[in-house]
């Protein structure tokens, strides 16, 4: 089943914007901020010369500019280069590198990339890509559980505009934690620190106030300016170009799964990608960026309702929580770990028949943390996700490989600091087929 907008998740979502503790919330940050003055009222802002814009009610996205001269003259401005296909061809001697959660660890991403064979950790920051011609993805849930989210993107969407200009490709995957992150639900974070030094402390200076905090009052407000629809600063440079399925080759990537119903219901690789990159483009409300508010109760009733809004707009691709099926939800491919999946004859049927309609091979995806990156499912769901992150289990990095051959094939291998890997080493189980077929064979001998 597909979770409706209806769906309990998002329900629990409104219902905190609207509860007492979200009240609560506010309150308490109003009485723990400077940002509280014997009057509401602020002086009127000018209009922004850049673009005509209205300080007081435009998206921050419109009004704040994040980029930072590097030593080295290095723009950094988080823009993901992401390629516009959602296909694309695996030329013959050409590398696929699929990393998987990431979690918040810088240490881990960078293990990740020099593993794959694409980053150079000691060359300058113009430098550092080294992968060529190589595509990577990131298959989601590079936030939470971790402090050095913003440091991962820093360095992921620069190695994106490195790799672009050299015919490769950096593409970033939604998983789950960006869908919460994005939807104002923040329950898996470690702090905001490293948002308000980088994000907070920028709207600052730019906007000349803090008093832009008040509008996300109670819910991290440098974190939620960063990732909120249309309005946070990195909604267009970042989480725009992002994807929530890609086909590299013969190999489908998405963070938890894909269902032959996920294409039906949500027009294809190309429909799902459209309505989230269009969600996180439109800002849905307009802003309060001075904190000019008559009364305690207008702020909570902005506040409550920017979270509805954020709750109500959510693409129903992304929905769900705990339990559900949805792309960067289900774990019909990769529960339990290291193992074939629970009800596995169900789960080969519905995988072999997404893969014939997509005209693939394999799924990649992670979600799920494994012990070591493995294929289950006749060697055709590949899950890379192995809690690297301190904040998940301090697993040992992996990456999966795949190389296209002159003849036409795919040569599948796991990286490791050990070196590769082939693939038929990392298959768990007995194929489904070969027990399916060991079954028939013990009826027809009873």
């Amino acid at each position: 089943m597909i979770y409706p907008k209806s769906s309990v998740w998002k329900k629990s979502l409104v219902l905190l914007a609207f509860s007492a503790t979200r009240r609560d919330a506010v309150i308490a940050f109003l009485q723990t901020t400077a940002l509280t003055s014997s009057t509401t009222s602020s002086p009127m802002a000018p209009l922004s010369a850049a673009a005509n814009l209205d300080i007081r009610t435009a998206p921050l996205s419109h009004l704040v500019h994040l980029e930072q001269q590097q030593d080295d003259d290095e723009q950094d401005d988080y823009h993901l280069v992401s390629p516009t296909n959602d296909e694309l061809p695996l030329e013959p001697g050409q590398r696929l590198v699929c990393i998987g959660d990431v979690h918040g660890d810088f240490k881990a991403l960078e293990e990740f990339l020099t593993i794959g064979g694409v980053y150079d950790a000691n060359a300058s920051h113009k430098n550092q890509w080294i992968g060529g011609n190589t595509i990577l993805v990131q298959c989601g849930d590079v936030l939470d559980r971790g402090d050095q989210e913003l440091l991962c993107f820093n360095l992921l969407t620069r190695l994106s505009q490195q790799a672009a200009t050299q015919g490769g490709h950096v593409v970033l995957l939604w998983g789950n934690h960006e869908a919460m992150n994005a939807g104002g639900m923040f329950h898996y974070t470690m702090g905001e620190e490293e948002y308000e030094n980088a994000i907070g402390k920028r709207i600052d200076e730019q906007l000349q106030t803090e008093r832009w905090r008040m509008q996300y009052a109670g819910n991290q407000p440098a974190r939620w300016a960063a990732y909120e629809p249309g309005s946070g600063v990195l909604a267009h440079p970042l989480l725009s170009n992002m994807k929530v399925a890609v086909k590299v080759g013969r190999t489908v990537c998405v963070h938890a799964g894909l269902t032959t119903q996920h294409l039906d219901d949500y027009g294809g690789l190309r429909g799902m990608n459209e309505q989230v990159q269009n969600w996180m483009k439109q800002a849905y409300q307009p802003n309060n960026n001075l904190g000019d508010y008559e009364s305690i109760g207008a702020l909570v009733y902005d506040v409550q309702k920017r979270a509805q809004t954020g709750s109500e707009r959510m693409p129903e691709l992304l929905g769900g929580g705990a339990g559900a099926d949805g792309p960067v939800w289900m774990r019909d491919y990769s529960s339990p770990n290291d193992v074939e999946p629970n009800n596995a004859e169900r789960a080969q049927q519905m995988l072999d028949g997404t893969l014939f309609h997509l005209q693939a091979d394999r799924m990649v995806m992670g979600h799920t943390v494994q012990r070591k990156i493995n294929a289950a499912l006749n060697g055709k769901a590949w899950r890379v996700d192995v809690g690297a992150s301190r904040g998940v289990m301090n697993g040992t990095p992996e990456v999966l490989e795949v190389v296209a051959t002159q003849d036409g094939e795919e040569v599948v291998s796991v990286l490791t600091k050990r070196g590769k890997v082939p693939a038929e080493e990392r298959l768990v189980g007995r194929p489904v087929a070969a027990k399916l077929a060991s079954a028939v064979s013990m009826m027809l001998q009873g």
